[in-house]
């Protein structure tokens, strides 16, 4: 649906606000909702160009609309889950949110800088300018399945999501609109951002991502201002999914205790 999100929700409560990685969508997050819904009120949106969410697919699409949505329905005290691309769009989100709605922020594995430069080593591992955006228009199944296969940590549990429904999961979805967020995030550069965050900020990551390197985490608490972290020694990119009894008690006890 152009203009608005679809939105997946359960519960009551302390409302937390869970925002998933590129090319995922807000099902993503159901493990945690189920464990946390009887305490909490939890917000699982498609981020646009995503699920069924339309476009523009950018960060300032969902920075407006996630926005809007805050507000109409006068979410206060909010806790945003980012899990990767979520992470990245949770911060500008904090940027804009001029009435304070937002009280927090759970980072998983992610960089305020995905890109590597000269002057920045915490971006994407192994970084090759061009050629993911290059195989999003010639291979967007074989795409899907190799960023599902990245999700998880090399010698972990089974996730809770299979890595074959995570493939699904990105194989569904329009590989324009993922082509369009994917060059927007990777222009995209909070840094700024985090060293002026005025919320209190875990930095969630896991100890075998493939993705970023356990630098990112020490980097973020060093510079923003109100930063811990949690390490998730058994989990890659995806430690909602790949522990996830401990990752939905780390996010209620951070909820209840900041």
């Amino acid at each position: 649906m152009t203009g608005a999100l679809h939105v997946t929700e359960a519960g009551s409560g302390p409302p937390i606000l869970f925002l998933h990685g590129w090319s995922m969508r807000g099902a993503a997050f159901a493990g945690q909702i189920a464990r946390l819904e009887e305490r909490f009120h939890c917000i699982a949106p498609d981020l646009p160009g995503h699920g069924q969410s339309g476009g523009p697919a950018n960060i300032a699409t969902a920075v407006t609309r996630l926005s809007a949505l805050l507000s109409a329905r006068d979410l206060r005290d909010v806790t945003v889950v980012g899990w990767s691309l979520g992470a990245m769009v949770a911060w500008h989100l904090i940027a804009a949110d001029t009435e304070g709605r937002i009280a927090r922020m759970v980072c998983e594995d992610m960089s305020p800088h995905p890109r590597q430069t000269p002057d920045w080593s915490h971006g994407i591992r192994n970084d090759q300018p061009g050629r993911m955006s290059a195989r999003v228009a010639s291979d967007w199944a074989g795409t899907a399945r190799t960023i599902s296969h990245g999700m998880y940590a090399p010698h972990g549990n089974d996730p809770e999501m299979a890595m074959t429904q995570a493939a699904e999961m990105a194989a569904a979805q329009n590989p324009a609109h993922m082509a369009q967020f994917w060059t927007d995030l990777m222009a995209a550069d909070a840094r700024p951002i985090i060293a002026g965050l005025r919320v209190p900020m875990l930095v969630a990551y896991g100890a075998q991502s493939r993705v970023y390197s356990p630098s990112v985490a020490n980097w973020l608490c060093k510079t923003a201002p109100l930063a811990s972290k949690q390490v998730f020694r058994k989990s890659g990119h995806s430690p909602h999914l790949e522990e996830p009894d401990l990752f939905a008690q780390t996010v209620a006890d951070f909820t209840t205790q900041t």
